[in-house]
């Protein structure tokens, strides 16, 4: 049994992927292609394997990163190297019982952000599992991926609100993911794929997903709605100001609710141009090391068309004062009507 080992990035479809894999796990295996349970949190809109992030990193000594994983699968109370222990036992019964069928699939984005000696425990774990192993990343221009994490992740409970951040974070330096990688798995093992409609197959992630693995047509399968979707503009605009005013720690579940309950303003928040493609030419050699050395290309990685962005742009243009008081009225009277059910418990 050969193995596919997708690894993101975040904001490439992985969420739809994921939930695709977990939603057709029988039809899938009537085609060859097992998707492990082991690995995977209880929680059944969950379809990404962070156990398996778990145990590359306890296998490699990173402790706190072990933990936090496993803690998005579920509750840590007992000693953390037998919970492993346990763990790395059933997924290794759960593959070796599996081995009939041609290809395994694992996928998990958490695994993008392992350091040298996590991956080497992920190759060491999986070499003695599967035969050939194709690790498959999928990219997605930096500026573009920014704007897009930064839309969807205000959602979080702390968030990060800085759109294009300087230095630019790790994740974003393509490049030394896919070396880190290359260096364990061996370059001719890892499949680089460009998210742009243009150069996925079918025009979106999950039709590439299923071109790139061999899976065909069902009538059986289930096809996951688009997860995680940008927030309109008017939304980012609100939260933006209601972290930054609260000095960047997390806000209360029904402020963060009324926000995204606000209409839809017809538009998504992009960010001006010329700011954006300052932030994408930081990348300039490291992109142009994956044209080379993935794809036998001297030109770009991407395709570097700005004309998205507006000439000039502020998240201030994107709300009005008449919203925000709309949202924090509607905020207080909530709180008024809790208050009236309390006293007339009371009574």
């Amino acid at each position: 049994m050969d193995a596919i080992l997708h690894i993101g990035v975040t904001k490439t479809g992985t969420t739809t992927i994921q939930r695709f894999l977990r939603e057709n796990r029988q039809p899938l295996s009537g085609q060859g292609v097992f998707v492990p349970m082991s690995v995977m949190p209880a929680k059944p809109t969950i379809g990404q394997h962070v156990g398996l992030t778990a145990l590359s990193s306890g296998l490699a000594g990173n402790s706190v990163r072990a933990a936090l994983s496993l803690r998005r699968m579920f509750p840590v109370n007992g000693d953390l190297a037998i919970t492993l222990d346990e763990l790395r036992r059933d997924f290794v019964a759960e593959m070796r019982k599996a081995r009939g069928h041609r290809m395994a699939i694992l996928s998990a984005e958490g695994l993008n952000r392992l350091e040298p000696p996590e991956v080497t425990a992920l190759h060491d774990l999986l070499s003695g599992l599967v035969g050939k192993l194709t690790v498959l990343i999928y990219l997605r221009r930096q500026d573009l991926h920014a704007v897009s994490r930064f839309s969807s992740i205000l959602r979080m409970t702390n968030p990060d609100s800085v759109l294009f951040r300087d230095p630019p974070p790790p994740r974003h330096l393509f490049d030394e993911l896919a070396e880190r990688y290359a260096a364990v798995f061996g370059r001719e093992n890892i499949m680089i794929r460009l998210f742009q409609p243009d150069k996925l197959a079918g025009g979106d992630a999950l039709s590439d997903f299923r071109h790139v693995c061999g899976i065909e047509d069902d009538a059986a399968f289930t096809l996951p709605a688009r997860q995680n979707e940008k927030l309109s503009a008017r939304q980012v605009a609100f939260l933006h100001h209601m972290l930054r005013a609260n000095d960047g720690l997390a806000l209360p579940s029904a402020v963060r609710q009324l926000v995204l309950d606000m209409p839809d303003c017809g538009r998504t928040f992009m960010p001006a141009r010329a700011e954006a493609e300052a932030y994408y030419r930081q990348f300039t050699e490291g992109n142009a090391r994956i044209a080379r050395d993935y794809f036998g290309t001297d030109g770009p990685l991407f395709d570097e068309d700005f004309s998205m962005y507006p000439q000039s742009a502020a998240l201030d243009d994107c709300i009005t004062l008449n919203d925000m008081a709309h949202v924090m009225v509607k905020h207080l009277n909530a709180g008024k009507k809790i208050r009236r059910g309390k006293r007339k418990q009371k009574a």
